[in-house]
């Protein structure tokens, strides 16, 4: 919070945008005449009563020490956290989102944000030959998916593809049973691989989705 006072005062900025889950930074931003603006990276929903909202319980502690810090009267859940700034805006489109009982009427909806740059070359590319291409790819976070990717392995070794599968960093690659078919990497950068992809096999996570949701299909080259 107070690092964020020193670069919005030190530097005269017009517009404070803190990450959702920020609740030092929210608190700090709150206490500035400038404007504020909440960026929510998933659904509101998550905030209200699914998985950030489940969280909830083990951090008014923190969060309120530092509102009381900055002044401001303790919070008894997100929404009161996010209630005093200016703005919420939401990279999920209003379709994505899950309904709630009551929607800020300071939410703004502005759709998936794509990652833009120049593609990297992934760490391990697809298996050789001309089999159409397969990208695999479950949670970043930790949701007891290894028997899961373990099945989608062993269905991709009975199919005619080529799979590159990420482990997203969360399950051992060396616990899993890898058909010749399939590569197994920790990490695959989605701008390399999906545009020349002829599948993806992934549990719909936003970041996945808004990936390939902006690209332009590609002939591999």
């Amino acid at each position: 919070g107070d690092d964020l006072l020193d670069v919005a005062r030190g530097r005269a900025v017009d517009l404070v945008v803190v990450d959702a889950n920020l609740g030092g930074a929210l608190a700090a931003a709150e206490s500035l005449t400038q404007p504020s603006v909440v960026l929510l990276h998933s659904m509101y929903k998550t905030f209200v009563d699914t998985w950030f909202g489940q969280i909830w319980p083990f951090v008014p502690p923190g969060i309120n020490q530092t509102r009381g810090h900055y002044g401001l009267a303790e919070a008894d859940g997100w929404p009161a956290v996010f209630a005093g700034q200016d703005r919420m805006l939401s990279v999920v489109p209003a379709r994505f989102d899950a309904p709630v009982a009551h929607l800020p009427e300071t939410m703004r909806h502005f759709g998936f944000l794509v990652p833009q740059g120049s593609p990297t070359a992934p760490p391990v590319g697809f298996p050789p030959g001309v089999a159409p291409r397969v990208v695999v790819g479950l949670s970043t976070t930790y949701q007891r998916q290894a028997p899961l990717l373990q099945t989608i392995l062993d269905a991709i070794a009975r199919l005619d593809v080529r799979a590159l599968v990420s482990t997203s960093g969360v399950v051992d690659s060396e616990s899993l049973q890898v058909p010749p078919n399939a590569a197994v990497t920790d990490y695959v950068p989605y701008a390399a691989v999906l545009g020349t992809a002829d599948a993806i096999v992934t549990h719909a996570g936003l970041g996945t989705v808004a990936d390939d949701a902006g690209r332009t299909k590609q002939e591999p080259g």
